[in-house]
């Protein structure tokens, strides 16, 4: 296993903040650490590069226990959130800037970083002043300085909070594209339950410093272990039918206004583009309804609704 993480612990005088984080990842495996705010997924972050010593349990990479090594001797590379560029500096000052501390020549250093930036499409700004850049492009100049140091792991800690949202689901294309090409490992951080299914190859949902579940996106979100994943990826309707509690998407519901298992009222409504998402009263309480968008129903429409198996 190329790296394996166990029973890391953290805590913050009385505050628990990370128990018991048992993990293991392939080599090339991207894998997202998903939850909300305060849960301790940048804290695990920051103990696996470095900037953090656990309080208990062990971090070994590629063979190497690196628990007590410190960060800038460690096979990781890390993006921040706030990109933490030198302002300063020009962009291929700012990418090139790691590789003195690895005794590499100015003039080599140089050239390197111009590769980087041509493999990256920003080769045209290599001597631009940096606060002139784009909110993209600062990104692009983070990722860049930290591939050059050809890490075993990289580690990315919610590198697109600061971007807006069409920037995101570009940047998301463009880091899974940067992954394949240079065949490293990443692990990421964020909140963002969209930005995680839609790039991982694996994903750990954390809650209150513990891990809920570990798998596949589609796994996660078609078989939540528990109710708090259930509710935290994408949406869900909780119901109780036959003395069981079922857990139904609201995509596996659908309506009709001749036939179906049980009778319910549409009292709002919402348009999302492709689909509507419809607020019925049912006698299994408040439900939601994902429908495309070709058969419009009305607010205050008698439906029939139908759980799909």
């Amino acid at each position: 296993m190329f790296i394996e993480i166990n029973d890391l612990k953290k805590s913050y005088k009385d505050n628990l903040v990370v128990d018991e984080f048992t993990l293991e990842i392939d080599k090339r495996e991207f894998v997202t650490i998903l939850g909300p705010s305060g849960c301790g997924k940048t804290t695990t972050l920051k103990m696996i590069g470095g900037f953090l010593k656990p309080d208990g349990g062990n971090i070994i990479i590629d063979g190497k226990d690196i628990t007590n090594v410190a960060a800038n001797l460690r096979p990781t590379a890390t993006v921040f959130q706030n990109y933490a560029l030198f302002p300063n500096m020009n962009v291929i000052d700012n990418v090139s800037y790691g590789l003195k501390f690895k005794k590499i020549k100015k003039s080599e250093a140089r050239k390197m970083a111009e590769e980087m930036l041509d493999t990256i499409g920003l080769k045209e700004h290599a001597y631009s002043d940096i606060n002139k850049l784009s909110g993209g492009q600062m990104q692009r100049v983070a990722l860049a300085r930290a591939l050059i140091l050809n890490p075993k792991v990289l580690l990315l800690d919610e590198p697109f909070s600061n971007l807006d949202a069409k920037l995101r689901v570009k940047m998301r294309e463009e880091i899974k594209q940067i992954q394949h090409k240079f065949g490293i490992t990443m692990i990421f951080v964020t909140h963002d339950q969209e930005e995680a299914l839609s790039i991982s190859d694996r994903v750990v949902i954390m809650n209150e410093g513990r891990i809920e579940q570990i798998g596949k996106p589609e796994e996660v979100y078609k078989n939540p272990k528990t109710l708090f994943v259930a509710d935290f990826i994408g949406r869900i309707n909780i119901i109780e039918m036959n003395g069981e509690k079922r857990m139904i998407r609201p995509e596996n519901i659908s309506i009709d206004r001749q036939r179906g298992d049980f009778e319910g009222q549409i009292y709002d409504k919402q348009f999302k583009g492709v689909y509507i998402t419809y607020f019925i009263n049912s006698k299994y309480g408040t439900l939601q309804v994902d429908t495309l968008n070709s058969d419009i129903y009305e607010i205050g429409e008698k439906v029939y609704c139908t759980i799909k198996n």
